[in-house]
């Protein structure tokens, strides 16, 4: 298992900085969710819904129904409150598996409680530990809480999501420079690619799972 030091997250850090689009995106979204806290009624909840779909990427095709059947299940807020873990994946579970979309939709109600599940994360954890994260968002809650216990313990969910994303991007980006990433994010790895080698750990080991598909 190869563990993140603090050089490591500090320039995950930095390098997210630099990515303006994400910090604003970041931003909007930490803003709204803390100034609408409450899930109470069905327009607040779908634009809730809507800006994480929008900005971070969820590929969430019919967002209406499932920001209907949040406010339908009224309970599923207090327990994302509450951290519970099992309510992100009845989240997910609405149509489809829509794992990433519920996991950001808890995360940015109870940031402290839920860490971000996404294809790229769930690469730079494969590669990282050299083991599989499951296919629930249980599993992976469970699989990245086990990664976090070898960090400092004051390094938050939001920073080890930020450097696990963009690791995995990297990773993605050294196999091939041509690979379809975040372009934002791609821009970056090609203009500082010396800052992006400062997410690299120390002591790499092949990995023995192969992230699955998302």
């Amino acid at each position: 298992m190869s563990i993140p030091t603090a050089k490591n997250i500090n320039a995950a850090r930095c390098i997210f900085q630099k990515a303006e689009g994400w910090s604003y995106a970041r931003s909007i979204l930490s803003k709204y969710f803390q100034d609408h806290k409450s899930d109470t009624d069905i327009v607040t909840i779908a634009i809730k819904a809507i800006l994480i779909n929008q900005l971070y990427f969820t590929n969430v095709r019919e967002i209406l129904p499932l920001a209907r059947h949040l406010h339908e299940k009224r309970e599923i807020h207090a327990r994302i409150l509450k951290g519970d873990v099992k309510a992100v994946d009845e989240i997910a579970r609405t149509t489809k598996n829509f794992r990433s979309f519920a996991s950001k939709y808890a995360h940015f109600h109870n940031k402290d409680a839920f860490p971000i599940f996404d294809r790229y994360v769930e690469r730079a954890l494969c590669l990282l530990t050299g083991k599989g994260v499951g296919k629930t968002y249980a599993d992976f809650h469970n699989a990245i809480s086990q990664f976090k216990k070898g960090l400092n313990p004051q390094v938050s969910w939001e920073e080890l999501d930020t450097f696990l994303w963009l690791y995995g991007q990297k990773k993605v980006l050294d196999s091939n420079g041509k690979a379809t990433v975040n372009k934002e994010i791609k821009s970056l790895y090609e203009k500082q690619l010396e800052m992006f080698k400062l997410l690299e750990p120390p002591s790499a080991t092949t990995p023995t799972s192969t992230p699955s598909a998302v």
